[in-house]
């Protein structure tokens, strides 16, 4: 199991000015992180970073980071149909623009994620053959490029394992993997070792990421479908089993990368560092054991 740190993390940094691609990248190469994850996400970057990922090849090969995945968050269960068509060509787009730039793996986040602004469908039976129908449309250009789509759960709607497991089988196509988020499966009351015992043979890599019970109103507060209120946090100072999981992605052979992705209210590099300290440490004890 390898290191790796996603862009994501460093959301309000780059919507504040603070970080861009070229800092990322040479902060992951400071940090020893082994590889990096860059997900194309408009609403923060404000503008497409495809030609940024192209001019930072050569970057991320001097600071010896494997570029693993790239990545788009786009809803694929958008209630407006232009919208959603819209959100597929996004995805078109990144797989053409990882097969250029010879990365493996293109991740999909945000599917199913609610807004006011862009209001998603918000029944499963409903979203079912919407998501059959669009990531079959995704996969027909993903196959021939050789590239894999990996879905990152979230939200209500695309999580649980077995809602995952059920996509995977009924699409059938080796180019579709899940990006595990391990903190995502408590929105649907799941014990995420258990999903990854699941989807062990489907994991293409994974999102680290913590959360703590809160009772205080904040901007990136998740619910559960209890009604329990969770607020993101670094890695090992929140309610997730961690030290479980990695046992269990240890026993079910996982060989890929442990992503570390930081969404608290702290500044991202402080709370990435100190999550990174920590996984390093559940990293090392894992691998001795």
């Amino acid at each position: 199991m390898k290191l790796g740190l996603t862009t994501e993390s460093f959301c309000t940094a780059i919507q504040g000015g603070r970080m861009n691609l070229q800092k990322i990248i040479d902060f992951a190469g400071q940090n020893n992180f082994e590889g990096l994850e860059i997900i194309n996400h408009r609403d923060v970057w404000r503008k497409d970073i495809g030609d940024d990922v192209k001019m930072n090849l050569a970057r991320m090969r001097e600071r010896k980071l494997r570029y693993y995945s790239y990545g788009v968050r786009e809803d694929l269960l958008l209630v407006d149909e232009h919208m959603r068509w819209r959100a597929i060509n996004k995805i078109r787009e990144a797989i053409l623009l990882a097969s250029i730039t010879n990365v493996p793996n293109v991740c999909l986040m945000g599917t199913g994620i609610n807004s006011e602004h862009a209001p998603s469908i918000q029944n499963w039976d409903e979203a079912y053959p919407v998501l059959i129908a669009t990531l079959q449309d995704c996969l027909e250009l993903a196959e021939r490029k050789r590239i894999t789509l990996c879905l990152a759960n979230g939200g209500k709607m695309l999580n649980g394992s077995t809602r995952l497991l059920g996509l995977l089988q009924a699409l059938n196509s080796p180019h579709l993997k899940i990006t595990f988020d391990v903190a995502a499966f408590l929105v649907v009351d799941e014990e995420p070792a258990d999903a990854v015992r699941t989807l062990s043979d489907d994991i293409a890599s994974v999102h680290f990421t913590d959360v703590r019970s809160s009772e205080a109103q904040a901007d990136n507060q998740w619910i559960t479908l209890q009604g329990r209120p969770l607020a993101p946090c670094a890695l090992g100072e929140g309610i997730v089993p961690q030290r479980e999981v990695l046992y269990t992605l240890k026993q079910v052979g996982f060989d890929g990368f442990l992503c570390v992705l930081y969404q608290g209210e702290e500044e991202p590099a402080v709370g990435v560092e100190r999550s990174v300290t920590y996984l390093k440490t559940m990293l090392r004890e894992v691998r001795s054991a």
